[in-house]
């Protein structure tokens, strides 16, 4: 006859804490955790200390700005993460009804800006072959967590501890995104073209408001644009919007830089300047959880991208430790 557990630490365990406590675990904040599940951050609060209580001992540490965890915390993650990832697999695949069928449903996130102006039309263009699969594409700002954020693949800067955080991911280079600069014709006949890194210190500039692919940050630390202030000298424009600073260089307000394999540049008339210079680099990943190695659905949509991004980097895919 079948034993069960009669200890009331796992007997009285409630599971639902537990996913609690993953999600927090993985997000190092309560309330973004919360978030998840459109819930309030006293609820996960709750959930986190009843947990806490019934186990005997805390899990985490307490920040102003969040949570990390204790040396109990880690060893209670790595027993429930395996957990978590074996569950993600089991439920893995996703369908919709579509035509009175069911089709194969896959959800594949990026940045905003490679969502909408590089790999959009690829994802297009592969869906009019394989009408069988109903692709969700999102553009979201910062690091994806594929199995916390449940999606397919992520497309993503190389994170050198994404192994290590994340049980059973994997990363496998995919592509390289060189910036360059444009400038209108307009603004290049007015104030000269530059050929040289010292030339831009002369030279104006548009700006993105974010940490988004298409920043000059780096470049403006290269090339010592800061004032003595500490303020960026020679910005004439800034905005968070794309479209807002393509508009702008257009119409001559200054140079700005981007990466040049987006749509909307090579629709925009603007010319690449200098364009034997690369000011800054971004080494992309084609990221995915380990479950989906023989899944032959993810496996030909990577390598249709790849072939797709060969054409970026003069037919060959760089690679990067």
């Amino acid at each position: 006859m079948l034993t069960l557990e009669t200890s009331p630490y796992f007997r009285d365990l409630d599971w639902d804490k537990l996913k609690s406590f993953y999600y927090v675990a993985k997000v190092g904040n309560i309330s973004h955790a919360a978030g998840f599940f459109n819930l309030n951050q006293s609820s996960f609060s709750r959930d986190i200390s009843g947990l806490e209580k019934h186990l005997g001992y805390p899990l985490f540490i307490r920040r102003r700005n969040g949570v990390t965890l204790n040396r109990k915390g880690v060893e209670l993650l790595e027993i429930v993460e395996p957990i978590f990832i074996g569950m993600k697999e089991f439920t893995s695949r996703g369908y919709v009804t579509l035509d009175q069928r069911q089709k194969r449903k896959i959800r594949i996130a990026m940045s905003r800006v490679l969502a909408a102006y590089i790999f959009n039309d690829f994802i297009l263009d592969y869906n009019r072959d394989r009408t069988d699969i109903v692709f969700e594409v999102i553009g979201v700002d910062g690091a994806i967590d594929v199995v916390l954020q449940d999606v397919d693949i992520a497309i993503q800067p190389h994170d050198p501890m994404i192994e290590k955080v994340n049980c059973g991911v994997v990363q496998e280079p995919f592509f390289t995104l060189e910036k360059k600069l444009y400038a209108s014709r307009e603004y290049l006949k007015k104030y000269g073209e530059p050929q040289t890194v010292d030339d831009l210190r002369s030279q104006h500039f548009v700006r993105s408001l974010r940490s988004e692919l298409y920043s000059l940050d780096v470049m403006q630390k290269n090339i010592h644009l800061k004032s003595r202030g500490g303020g960026v000298r020679n910005v004439v424009y800034e905005s968070d919007c794309l479209e807002c600073l393509v508009e702008a260089a257009k119409q001559g307000k200054g140079i700005m830089g981007a990466y040049d394999q987006m749509t909307i540049l090579k629709n925009s008339g603007l010319k690449n300047i200098m364009p034997y210079y690369s000011f800054q680099k971004s080494h992309q990943c084609f990221v995915y959880p380990g479950y989906h190695k023989e899944d032959q659905d993810i496996l030909g949509l990577k390598e249709y991208l790849r072939k797709r991004v060969k054409v970026f980097e003069g037919g060959d895919i760089k690679g990067y430790v």
